[in-house]
């Protein structure tokens, strides 16, 4: 009896085959009185075998249990001979172990289920938010790029009448590049089409950068939050327009997170210009009630939040951090370059925790 109880839980076929085993070893050795299993040892039995059929039920699939059952119910009844009471008494105890340990099962198996549809569709959001984030870069790339486009458009094609004594040549040559640039110009407007469908109107104005900071916070004060810029140093080279549209959008980015999840806070916007890259830095208090904090890891109001940053950061070569500070604020660092050098964005990216 000591080793189908000792398999049991490790390996319940194992032990509910030699339980079984050992029940028709003792019906055909007799019962201890009268047919009955009325003696201490045949009724502990009994408990261990009833608990080989359970974790049978519980761990293998329903046909193994129902075949369990099956065999048990019959190796038990030719123990209880003419007994009516035994016999029923026998059925409905197996019956009952093995319905509950099928329903353990279930559920089991549908918690897990749950669990890998619940971590499926959080890669599946996580994925969408990349690629609409990408879309949306693209558009804002598009706008960049097609005002400068527009203005070598408009350059190329005044030329003439600006430059005196121009060669056919010459002219002919700004004639071909005013033609390049309208078909490129052409071209990319084609793609916006594609990314902002048939609904939205092309917009060929520039598109914010760093010199638009100052406006953001002030339009962030002006809405009641309490925030504080502050710039070290000056860039060594021009900034590239892909670079300070990032740089804009991630500071916007993280000042809405600080608005939503830590209403109350103050918050600290810090650009510092190094010798090879720009350092933006958004750091939040401790919101002024706790109760009002969000748990929930900071995300924008059409579910891009951090994701995108470092999406907007990854674009254009930088990179970005975010996590909660010592002082139980949340800060938001991100390390751009003065000229967008785009690489990889990989799906491995991890949240670090600033310690300032």
């Amino acid at each position: 009896m000591a080793l189908p109880a000792g398999l049991v839980d490790r390996y319940p076929l194992a032990g509910w085959r030699l339980a079984t085993v050992l029940g028709v070893v003792l019906v055909l050795l007799g019962p201890p009185a009268e047919g009955e299993y009325d003696g201490a040892w045949p009724v502990i039995f009994q408990w261990v075998w009833l608990a080989t059929v359970f974790f049978v039920a519980v761990r293998y699939d329903r046909w193994t249990s129902i075949c369990a059952w099956a065999i048990t119910v019959a190796a038990m009844l030719t123990g209880t001979g003419d007994n009516a009471g035994t016999a029923v008494t026998m059925i409905v105890a197996v019956t009952a172990v093995a319905v509950i340990g099928d329903l353990v099962r279930a559920r089991r198996t549908t918690s897990r289920d749950l669990e890998r549809q619940t971590e499926l569709s959080e890669l599946e959001k996580a994925r969408r938010t990349v690629l609409e984030e990408r879309s949306r870069i693209a558009r804002d790339l598009h706008d960049v790029v097609a005002h400068h486009m527009s203005m070598v458009v408009v350059q190329a094609e005044t030329a003439p009448y600006r430059i005196d004594g121009l060669s056919d040549e010459a002219r002919a040559e700004f004639a071909s590049i005013s033609g390049s640039a309208r078909q490129a110009l052409d071209e990319i407007r084609g793609l916006l089409g594609v990314l902002r469908g048939t609904d939205e109107t092309v917009a060929l104005t520039p598109q914010p950068g760093l010199a638009e900071l100052d406006d953001l916070v002030d339009g962030a004060r002006r809405s009641g939050v309490a925030v504080e810029l502050t710039t070290a140093g000056a860039p060594v080279t021009e900034v590239s327009a892909a670079v300070g549209l990032s740089a804009y959008r991630i500071v916007q980015e993280s000042l809405a997170n600080a608005v939503r999840h830590a209403p109350g806070s103050a918050v600290t916007v810090d650009v510092a210009y190094t010798a090879q890259a720009i350092e933006l830095r958004v750091r939040n208090t401790t919101p002024a009630t706790r109760a009002n904090a969000q748990t929930a890891a900071p995300t924008s109001a059409n579910g891009h939040g951090l994701p995108g940053m470092r999406e907007r950061a990854a674009v254009v070569g930088g990179t970005l951090a975010a996590g909660p500070t010592a002082s139980g604020g949340f800060a938001v660092t991100a390390v751009l370059p003065y000229l967008a050098a785009p690489r990889a964005a990989t799906d491995d990216d991890t949240t670090e925790e600033p310690t300032g």
